[in-house]
């Protein structure tokens, strides 16, 4: 074949292909549009069936049950028919905040007596301190420190008073010179006693006063009611003037105090008129008592407004009738009027030269100054 026979040929095949080409190409532009339609109608067709599925116009009858899938637990994974799961536990959390303290559960049963351990080596001595003592409404004991140095401190409740117990033997004197003082004046007046007395003397202590206190108190003793004289005079102190015709002496000793009077006419004076009264001390109510430290010791009954009295009979100093009574001396004695206290009344009887003494204790103070003068 020549060229261009060859050269027909092949131009005829190819006006033949592409004539089939383009037929190709209707028929497939034809079933595309069949396709996109069949398209449309099934996705119609769909929701119609949808619609109806949930509306519940569409439904099917119900099925079996199928059987149960053997389900299990291994750790945190899920076993469902043979097949395990991935493990279901996350990463660990931060820590929460503290919950609110629960109720206290009831107490357990007594476990069973344990064995006996070994004994342990021993450990050093303790050594226990009392530490503070003192008094409170509870008992209380408080151990501080740490072995084997340790302080007990104690709170002791004070209980009821007990019983006086018997009389103890007599305490050994600590000091001597606490018993026995020596110094002027008198110690019931520290200020007198030049700084010897001090007021913390114990009682039995003895001062020893190198003056009497210008009164006749030589000694004194501590007692628990103060000081008093254990050694001491004061000698006669006459009261009253001779010329009077009577006399009357006044004297203090520790034992009490003694009253001496009588009548004195037949050495200077007037005679007393018989049966008569006289207050030797004049002024009854207004200084004329016994003075302080001479007075009688006779309780106050402010229940009765009498007067009693210590009285002696004044006997006669002549040779020849000794006996005879010239009067009574007496003195009077608180007994519901205090300002009769201590008034010394002598009454004659008869004539004649004589006198008497009443002696009576007292627990009046040792006087501070003597009265009248040395008899």
């Amino acid at each position: 074949m020549s060229a261009a026979e060859a050269a027909m040929v092949a131009r005829d095949g190819a006006v033949s292909a592409a004539s089939s080409a383009a037929d190709s190409a209707v028929e497939a532009g034809s079933a595309a549009d069949r396709a996109v339609g069949a398209a449309d109608r099934l996705n119609a067709d769909a929701r119609t069936f949808g619609d109806a599925v949930r509306s519940g116009e569409f439904k099917g009858e119900k099925g079996d049950v199928g059987p149960a899938p053997d389900v299990s637990w291994a750790g945190d994974r899920l076993t469902v028919g043979g097949q395990t799961g991935p493990a279901l536990t996350g990463p660990q959390g931060d820590r929460g905040p503290q919950g609110l303290q629960g109720i206290q559960g009831p107490q357990g049963d007594r476990g069973p007596q344990g064995l006996k351990g070994d004994t342990g080596a021993p450990g050093p001595a303790n050594t226990l301190t009392i530490g503070t003592v003192t008094s409170g409404t509870t008992a209380g004991a408080t151990l501080t420190g740490e072995a084997p140095a340790q302080t007990l401190s104690l709170v002791l409740p004070q209980g009821p008073q007990g019983d006086r117990g018997p009389q103890g033997p007599p305490g050994v004197v600590s000091s001597a010179s606490a018993y026995l003082l020596v110094g002027p004046g008198r110690p019931d007046q520290p200020s007198t006693t030049a700084g010897v007395i001090t007021g913390g003397e114990p009682v039995g202590a003895e001062y020893r006063s190198t003056d009497g206190a210008g009164v006749g108190a030589d000694v004194w003793i501590k007692t628990s009611r103060g000081w008093v004289v254990s050694l001491g005079d004061t000698g006669w102190r006459g009261m009253i003037a001779a010329t009077t015709g009577m006399f009357l002496n006044v004297r203090r000793t520790p034992d009490g105090v003694r009253v001496h009077g009588g009548f004195l006419f037949s050495g200077g004076g007037t005679k007393p008129a018989i049966n008569t009264k006289t207050v030797l001390l004049d002024g009854i109510y207004t200084g004329g008592l016994l003075p302080n430290g001479f007075r009688p010791d006779t309780p106050t009954q402010a229940s009765t407004r009498s007067i009693a009295s210590l009285s002696a009979v004044v006997r006669s100093r002549s040779d020849t009738d000794p006996a005879s009574s010239l009067g009574v001396l007496y003195v009077d004695t608180d007994n519901g009027d205090a300002r009769a206290n201590g008034r010394v009344v002598m009454k004659t009887i008869g004539g004649g030269f004589g006198g008497a003494i009443v002696e009576y204790p007292t627990a009046e103070p040792w006087p501070t100054t003597l009265p009248g003068t040395p008899a």
